[in-house]
């Protein structure tokens, strides 16, 4: 489990940089400002609105880079169980699914 968290973290590591590096550059070539520079100022309190609007479009591209990246890959490797068994509907235990009769209890199935 240690091996994991050390592979994620570093993983996510590699994901920020990937955003920081080339996502976000592409976002201002498209004439998008800088978000983090925008401030609301109420009563002496600074609202740092930009800086949590950059965070959650930096959650959105990390989470889909991880998605399709690795879950759904991972989905497509992994093998479909197949349904072999079926529970006799009067004593609950595990009979197989061509079976017209409980080996458990006798009851028709």
């Amino acid at each position: 489990m240690a091996v994991g968290v050390v592979v994620g973290t570093a993983f996510g590591g590699v994901v920020s940089a990937l955003v920081r590096d080339i996502f976000s550059p592409l976002i201002g070539v498209f004439g998008g400002p800088d978000m983090k520079g925008f401030i609301v100022d109420i009563g002496g309190a600074k609202f740092l609105f930009g800086d949590f609007i950059a965070s959650v479009i930096n959650f959105l591209i990390i989470s889909a880079v991880i998605y399709f990246g690795v879950v759904m890959p991972m989905g497509r490797l992994m093998p479909k169980e197949s349904v072999t068994e079926k529970n006799c509907p009067e004593c609950l235990s595990s009979i197989p699914l061509k079976a017209k009769k409980c080996k458990w209890c006798g009851s028709k199935v």
